[in-house]
């Protein structure tokens, strides 16, 4: 194991291949979804995807993530639902989620700050913003504790 000092963080990370680090990502469009799942997989991590809401609730309870990028609007249960009930599960409410929306301001944005997201972010998400945003939020605060990640990926797509 390869121990590094984040620059984004003074938190400690732990560099193994036999812990990474598993996002879900839950989005109807299938270009932004691949894009999103191309990246991450190339940064390291394990990559679960969905495309409506209920999948989300599906594969969260089955694989339990680390984060979930969730699209607020998609269709049969939305996004803010979805977050709404995984954040009323035990076993789901402490995974963060990340909800991406193409809405501006508004209801849909309150609704999913209210079900529990833990970020909002406004469409089209930039691929430095999104690196920022999950570093934010699986970094720990304290040193000596472990992430499995690579460092480079984030560096890279804020250059």
């Amino acid at each position: 194991m390869r121990w590094s000092l984040s620059r984004h963080s003074s938190c400690f990370l732990q560099e193994s291949m036999e812990q990474r680090r598993k996002i879900l990502i839950v989005e109807d469009n299938t270009d932004a979804r691949e894009l999103f799942a191309l990246v991450l997989k190339r940064g390291g991590f394990d990559v679960i995807e969905g495309t409506t809401g209920h999948d989300a609730i599906e594969l969260t309870r089955a694989n339990l993530p680390d984060l979930i990028l969730m699209d607020l609007m998609m269709p049969k249960l939305s996004g803010d639902e979805a977050t709404k009930q995984l954040k009323s599960d035990p076993a789901t409410k402490h995974i963060p989620i990340i909800v991406c929306t193409a809405a501006m301001q508004g209801e849909a944005i309150e609704r999913a700050i209210a079900a529990g997201a833990a970020k909002v972010l406004h469409k089209p998400i930039s691929l430095k913003t999104l690196s920022e945003e999950m570093h934010e939020f699986l970094l720990c605060e304290e040193v000596g504790s472990t992430f499995p990640t690579k460092p480079e990926l984030f560096e890279e797509l804020s250059a």
